[in-house]
């Protein structure tokens, strides 16, 4: 764990992340050392609550906790969404169809792979928050209660 996570008067996490792995108390990750960040793994988002790299992140943050005190704000993420003329695509079948029957579509085929790779990071992209957390730990909370009575 850095060193100044540890001195501090109060860490504060704000995070914005689509899987357990990249927010919440895995932000508190990227503090660690080398070893404890090349094992923080998982097998599969699809359950990424059991995967080792969520259990490290449960378990350094329990351990700054007992040092200092820490304060979070998590954002979890949904999908990006492509928006503009191709909103809706990939999940909307209307939007695959639109795409499909397009001459541009069937032109961009022929193009390089990487002229393509640029253009498609180049759409538009929709991201919206479905779900937003805050924590403060124990060691803070009680010198909270007055701000949460009024």
């Amino acid at each position: 764990m850095h060193p100044a996570l540890v001195e501090a008067d109060a860490v504060v996490s704000v995070s914005a992340a689509q899987t357990v792995l990249h927010g919440g108390p895995a932000a508190l990750l990227a503090a660690a050392d080398a070893e404890t960040i090349r094992a923080a793994t998982a097998e599969s988002l699809l359950a990424a609550h059991l995967a080792p790299g969520w259990e490290l992140a449960l378990e350094l943050e329990r351990e700054l906790g007992t040092r200092t005190r820490l304060i979070g704000a998590s954002l979890v993420l949904d999908l990006p969404r492509i928006s503009g003329a191709l909103r809706g695509y990939p999940y909307d079948p209307e939007a695959v169809e639109r795409v499909a029957r397009s001459r541009f579509a069937q032109a961009f085929r022929f193009v390089p792979g990487a002229v393509r790779a640029r253009t498609l990071s180049a759409l538009p992209l929709e991201v919206t928050a479905s779900a937003a957390f805050a924590t403060v730990s124990r060691q803070l909370a009680p010198q909270c209660q007055h701000l949460s009575a009024s």
